[in-house]
C-alpha cells in the first residue's frame, strides 16, 4: 500500500510474518510509526520493535510491562538475566496461557522458576540479552532454536541457509544469459528425528533441503547450472531433493507443510540422482532430470 493513499493511518502493527523493511521505512518515512509485535498462540503481546536494529542488522524488542523473561543457552537448563546472555527466550507474567485446555501435558514447554512463582514459557525463539537506550533489559531476536541444528559440533542457521538458497535461486531466474529461465521455490527442514537420510559423506542428514522447480522440461545446460548454484549455497549436513510442481501449503495458513515434506521421504531412498530408488519416486522428480 502507498502511503499516499492512507492519510488516516497514525501507526501500523505488524506481527507473523516479517513485514518488509523496505516498506516498514516507507512508512515511517511519512511519519507513521510501525511497531512489530511479538505474539504467539501461547502468549499475547509481550515485546515490541519500532524499527531499531543491532549492528547485525537483526530487531531490537522492547519488553512491555508486566513481562520477565530471561534466557536458557542452548543444553542447559538455568534462566539467566544478564546483559550479554544468549539462548531461548523464556517469560512469563499475565500475557502468558497456562497450558492448552484440549490435548497433552505441554510441561517440556514451560521451565521452573528459582523464585518458586509462575513457570517461564520457553518459546523456541533464540536471542541475545542487549542494552536498550535507557539502559533497560531488551532482546536482539536472532531466530527460531528449531531452526538450528548441530552439525560437526558446529550450529547450522536453516533459516539463514533458506534465505540464501532462494537469493540464489531469485539471481538465476533472472540471469540473462541465453539459458532457459527458471521459476522454483525452496524449503530447507531439520530432520527433526526422522530417520534422516545420508547425505553425501554417508552420515545422516541434519536437514532436508526441498526445491521446487515449476518448469516440467528445461534444457540440459541450464539444470546442470543450477544444480552447480544450489550445491555451492547448500548447508553443511543437508540432503537435496528436487520437486515437481509448487511445495505443499498449510489450507489456513499457506505456510509450508514441513511435515508433509518430510512425510515424504519416510520408507524411500534418498540417493540422488538416478539408481534404482528414481523408479520408485518418478512423481517427486522434475522431469528436466531426465533431460539430454
Amino acid at each position: 500500500l502507498d502511503p499516499k493513499i492512507l492519510p488516516a493511518i497514525r501507526c501500523i502493527f505488524t506481527w507473523g510474518e516479517a513485514l518488509s523493511w523496505v516498506l516498514a521505512e516507507r512508512w515511517r518515512g511519512k511519519g507513521v510509526p510501525v511497531l512489530d509485535l511479538l505474539i504467539s498462540t501461547e502468549y499475547l503481546l509481550s515485546f515490541v520493535c519500532d524499527g531499531k536494529t543491532s549492528s547485525m542488522g537483526r530487531s531490537i524488542y522492547s519488553a512491555v510491562a508486566g513481562v520477565d523473561f530471561g534466557v536458557v543457552p542452548s543444553g542447559e537448563t538455568k534462566l539467566l538475566k544478564d546483559m550479554g546472555s544468549s539462548g531461548e527466550l523464556c517469560l512469563r507474567g499475565p500475557m502468558v496461557t497456562q497450558g492448552y485446555r484440549f490435548g497433552p501435558s505441554e510441561g517440556a514447554a514451560f521451565i521452573d522458576a528459582e523464585d518458586c512463582g509462575p513457570p517461564f514459557f520457553r518459546t523456541r525463539d533464540l536471542v541475545n540479552l542487549v542494552a536498550g537506550a535507557s539502559g533497560s533489559l531488551c532482546i536482539e531476536f536472532c531466530g527460531r532454536n528449531d531452526q538450528l541444528v548441530k552439525v560437526a559440533g558446529q550450529f547450522v542457521d536453516l533459516g539463514e541457509a533458506e534465505r540464501r538458497l532462494e537469493a540464489v535461486l531469485a539471481e538465476r531466474a533472472h540471469t540473462s544469459t541465453g539459458l532457459h529461465s527458471i521459476s522454483a521455490e525452496v524449503s530447507v527442514v531439520p530432520a527433526q528425528g526422522m530417520a534422516s537420510a545420508p547425505s553425501t559423506s554417508g552420515t545422516p542428514s541434519a536437514a532436508h533441503v526441498f526445491v521446487a522447480v515449476r518448469d516440467s522440461v528445461i534444457g540440459a545446460p541450464t539444470a546442470a547450472a543450477l544444480l552447480k548454484s544450489i550445491r555451492a549455497a547448500l548447508p553443511r549436513g543437508a540432503a537435496l531433493h528436487l520437486v515437481t510442481g509448487p511445495l505443499p501449503r498449510d489450507a489456513v495458513t499457506g505456510k509450508v507443510d514441513r511435515k508433509a515434506l518430510l512425510a515424504s521421504l519416510e520408507g524411500r531412498s534418498p540417493s540422488l540422482p538416478a539408481s534404482p530408488a528414481l523408479k520408485e519416486r518418478l512423481q517427486s522428480y522434475p522431469q528436466w532430470l531426465m533431460a539430454t
